[in-house]
């Protein structure tokens, strides 16, 4: 546990995860509702790419259907 506390307080390690997990939306549905919105809004983006990297069939499914049902807002 130490190793671990210890890398993601180095600067760069922390800089570069934020910035990977920055777009990155996980939650129960009315959070992502309000989350998406927001980063729509503020983004001005017209169009969403969408990737995932759940490797269950039925899980991924689930997980894009969550999404769908947030973004019918």
């Amino acid at each position: 546990m130490k190793f671990y506390r210890e890398t993601y307080h180095v600067p760069e390690v922390h800089l570069l995860l934020y910035g990977m997990l920055g777009c990155t939306f996980i939650g129960y549905l009315e959070y992502l509702q309000k989350k998406l919105t927001h980063f729509i809004s503020e983004s001005g983006i017209d169009e969403l790419m969408v990737s995932s990297n759940i490797y269950d069939r039925e899980a991924k499914l689930k997980s894009f259907s969550i999404l769908q049902e947030a973004m019918e807002v």
